[in-house]
């Protein structure tokens, strides 16, 4: 977590910004985002997708996945 006592080098309204922004994702929701960006990032390094708009739009795909 970020707090002000965390040597983190961000201003304070940094911080906050970011505070207030964490708290609209749960963990379970970030987690599902990260791997589902990992899935496509190993597809694109190993040559099963190519082109940056594929990319995004399979991102996007399974970031709105219900």
């Amino acid at each position: 977590t970020i707090d002000n006592k965390t040597e983190h080098h961000l201003a304070d309204w940094q911080v906050n910004k970011y505070k207030r922004l964490s708290s609209k994702f749960s963990k379970t929701r970030l987690i599902a985002a990260y791997k589902a960006l990992l899935k496509i990032d190993i597809k694109f390094k190993t040559g099963e997708i190519t082109g940056q708009y594929t990319l995004l739009s399979l991102l996007l795909l399974e970031l709105t996945k219900t």
